[in-house]
């Protein structure tokens, strides 16, 4: 026995191989009847019935992002056919076959609307194209407006690739569009230089323990933790350091913004209080940047996700003194 409620993507292959006359998923969204396939109640791909072998027709129509997919399942499975992307697909307003010259004649004129629009997209287009791109752009578009003509055996009034072409490059390549694309291409290369050398160091920092990227992160030489991963002091928590512009504190754990002078208002107060006072009352809550003091006391303080211990803050305060980073390699130390 037949089976005729299948998978989507199965409706679309028993179509494509015209395996059996109908069929349909579970539900009842992608179906098809005879040749034509549809998505809900619209139909949007059929075998032509003018053609002398296998020709598939695919509606050229923009669709829901569920029918998209059913389209590009179908697009699949008759990926070995003959297709055109047209928008007369010969169906007449009850369903029936309506293949004519009228159709055909709509479809060719889409199919050179399609040649000149992407002409004009590519001499608007501030990107490089080769003359061979451009060419091979034109040059397809063209035959398949021709294999069209072959196919259903209608006339078809090509376009004149080489007027396009030299239309093209005309306006391509006036001073002010060379010089446009030569400054687009220069900022591309040093977008890419940029990467590169972010991944170079990427690799480097991947190759640190964390006291040798702590060691580079305290004296500025890597980046913040989104390049060398999160990086604990010597203490556990968070390290802090002065930003290269001293307008900023940043941590190991990947804030980078910071105000200092709201830091050192909050250390002074911080480093004025003793062992014995109620530091929890005078912080939780209060805000440094966009960040929320959380819990305080004698021995660290919780700010937002960072934990800093006294030592740390203690190392900050030196910092904001004017004192210059001193920091040793573990096996130097040693």
């Amino acid at each position: 026995m037949t089976k005729t409620v299948v998978s989507s993507r199965q409706v679309c292959h028993l179509w494509a191989n015209q395996a059996q006359p109908h069929a349909h998923n579970a539900g009842n969204t992608l179906s098809f009847d005879g040749d034509t396939l549809f998505s809900y109640r619209t139909p949007i791909a059929r075998f032509s019935t003018d053609a002398a072998s296998a020709v598939v027709l695919f509606s050229s129509a923009k669709y829901s992002v569920t029918t998209s997919k059913h389209d590009n399942y179908a697009r699949s499975a008759a990926s070995h056919l003959t297709s055109f992307i047209v928008p007369a697909l010969g169906l007449g307003t009850v369903g029936r076959h309506s293949e004519s010259d009228d159709m055909h004649g709509e479809n060719v004129g889409y199919l050179r609307e399609q040649f000149l629009a992407q002409a004009q997209r590519i001499q608007r287009s501030t990107s490089d194209w080769s003359d061979d791109q451009i060419l091979t752009d034109l040059r397809a578009l063209s035959e398949t407006m021709e294999r069209y003509g072959i196919v259903f055996n209608v006339p078809v009034m090509l376009p004149d690739v080489d007027a396009a072409f030299a239309t093209i490059t005309t306006a391509r390549n006036t001073p002010k569009r060379i010089a446009a694309r030569a400054k687009k291409a220069a900022a591309y290369e040093a977008r890419e230089r940029q990467w590169h050398a972010m991944r170079i160091a990427q690799q480097e920092a991947d190759k640190l323990t964390n006291a040798e990227r702590l060691f580079k992160w305290r004296l500025n030489t890597i980046g913040g933790s989104h390049l060398v991963g999160r990086i604990d002091s010597e203490h556990g928590g968070a390290a802090i350091r002065i930003s290269r512009n001293a307008r900023c504190v940043e941590t190991s754990h990947g804030v980078t913004d910071v105000p200092i002078e709201r830091v050192r208002e909050h250390l002074e107060h911080y480093l004025s209080l003793k062992q014995g006072d109620d530091f929890d009352s005078q912080f939780r809550g209060q805000m440094i940047g966009p960040y929320t003091f959380k819990s305080v006391t004698f021995e660290a303080m919780q700010i937002g996700c960072h934990i800093f211990w006294r030592a740390e803050l203690l190392h900050l305060q030196a910092l904001l003194n004017g004192e210059p980073e001193n920091v040793r390699l573990p096996s130097e130390a040693a």
